[in-house]
């Protein structure tokens, strides 16, 4: 039976009663919110633009899709991002407004941002100047510090997840978003034991190991991120996600042409395998506030060309990767969009299981 969104604390809408993934341009919702157009669709939801007619205010509502309201799970997180984003205020965090009910489903009211996403932003552009890259990188790290503070681990963070607030005349202003996977430390976790969560090319060495989410994840891929934008991909891309999550333990990136010293440091001391190697986010973002001063003015890098593909076809290949990801298998994958570009869970099951998925290329990542 599915479950009432009052049974979460949230009063049903008696405006609208029909399926949220129906059209409901025009439709009101809440108490005041007018939906204008639907603007993402991620793995959990979709995002709408709505105008907030108590105050006039333009807004981002995210609605929980129908086909995961039978799923305690992924109502429970959905609620959760809501307690995390309320206790996260910060100028680089997404800030929440309110939740709703539509319908049988659940709506997350945030503050509108505009400007597109970081991935849209280095796709336009290729690469960005290693000032430019370090002086958003330095809004993404200042966000986590307040995360990290809090004892929460964001666990995705990626250029689908950093949205950008472009107003004319001005430099952009990072907002980061979407927790609806971060792990509140110290708190019972909602992900299967042993289950694998997040998006293979940020992902940390040691949860492909089976360790617990720390802070360290996030500045793990927090340099990964700075290295795609500095070279115009991630250090690992092109292979299947199997072979990918298998160089995040045991290799270390090449460094593209065009990447200044000061700018590869960053790189490396956030890529350090070892979680304890690793800067605080309080540290990167001194770091990338030193980057920005220092390399002022400099160009972007050309695009690094891709890595070499690994030839992964033999059985010894496949067990190898096998016991170094501890015989993961994958989930579902969720629908593709906005917040969730390449999202994948994936669980410990048997070899034979993992081969399968592998030898069909079920993982390309």
């Amino acid at each position: 039976m599915r479950p009432r969104p009052a049974e979460y604390g949230v009063p049903p809408s008696r405006e609208f009663q029909e399926a949220p993934t129906a059209d409901l341009s025009g439709r009101c919702i809440g108490n005041s919110y007018l939906l204008v157009e639907r603007i993402g669709d991620g793995a959990t939801g979709q995002v709408w633009r709505a105008l907030d007619r108590a105050t006039g205010d333009q807004v981002a509502i995210k609605m929980l899709r129908e086909e995961l309201l039978t799923e305690p799970r992924a109502v429970t997180r959905f609620v959760q991002e809501r307690a995390i984003l309320l206790m996260l205020r910060h100028p680089h965090i997404v800030r929440v407004r309110d939740m709703l009910a539509v319908g049988d489903s659940l709506g997350l009211v945030m503050d509108l941002v505009d400007g597109g996403s970081l991935r849209g932003y280095l796709r336009e552009r290729g690469t960005l100047p290693p000032a430019d890259a370090a002086d958003l990188l330095h809004q993404v790290a200042e966000a986590l510090v307040e995360a990290h503070q809090l004892g929460v681990v964001h666990r995705d963070l990626k250029p689908d997840n950093i949205l950008l607030d472009q107003r004319p005349m001005a430099e952009p202003h990072v907002k980061l978003t979407d927790f609806g996977i971060a792990r509140v430390l110290d708190s019972p976790g909602l992900t299967t034991p042993q289950a694998l969560i997040g998006t293979p090319n940020y992902l940390a060495p040691e949860l492909i190991n089976g360790a617990p989410p720390t802070p360290a994840v996030d500045v793990y891929a927090l340099g990964i991120l700075f290295y795609e934008l500095l070279a115009g991909r991630t250090p690992y891309a092109g292979a299947p996600a199997v072979a990918v999550l298998r160089r995040h333990v045991v290799c270390s990136p090449d460094r593209p042409a065009g990447i200044p010293d000061v700018a590869w440091q960053v790189v490396l001391a956030c890529t350090a395998k070892d979680p304890a190697d690793r800067p605080s986010a309080s540290t990167v973002a001194t770091m990338m506030a030193s980057v920005v001063a220092l390399t002022a003015g400099q160009p972007a890098a050309p695009p690094a060309p891709p890595p070499p593909v690994e030839a992964l076809d033999t059985d010894a290949e496949a067990a190898a990767l096998l016991a170094l990801a501890g015989q993961l298998d994958p989930a579902p994958a969720p629908a593709a969009g906005p917040g969730s570009a390449g999202r994948q869970i994936l669980h410990r099951r048997s070899r034979r299981g993992w081969h399968r998925w592998w030898r069909h290329g079920l993982l390309a990542g």
